[in-house]
């Protein structure tokens, strides 16, 4: 996974990393994309895009679970896995998280999700 952060004023920074193990887990992938992103961020200059990007895939890799979290770990990817199939199916904005929940009828959504318009982000 790479995250590079171009500012404002035209400077980029970019860092990547590879996950110890393959995941197809959401909350693995996104934590080391925010853990690139803190280690990148280290300018007082507002953001002007921000790009992540993912490679390497492999086949039907399945996540190493700890010896004594392998049924959490279990449970996990059964979750992220249903979840990408009713998604699949519905769209991604189907099922969304807490976080997200204000954003439902007050948001515009496509298949894909969540369309969000910003003056900083569209032209």
């Amino acid at each position: 996974m790479s995250v590079r952060l171009r500012y404002s004023d035209g400077e980029s920074a970019e860092q990547a990393r590879s996950l110890k193990q393959p995941s197809a887990v959401d909350p693995v992938v996104l934590a080391l994309a925010l853990a690139l992103h803190e280690r990148l961020y280290t300018r007082r200059v507002s953001l002007h895009a921000i790009g992540v990007t993912l490679s390497n895939f492999a086949r039907d890799a399945a996540e190493q679970g700890a010896l004594f979290d392998e049924r959490e770990a279990g449970r996990r990817a059964a979750l992220c896995e249903a979840l990408d199939r009713v998604r699949g199916s519905f769209g991604h904005g189907a099922v969304v998280s807490g976080r997200a929940l204000h954003l439902k009828g007050r948001v515009n959504e496509d298949r894909h999700g969540f369309v969000l318009r910003t003056p900083s982000l569209t032209k």
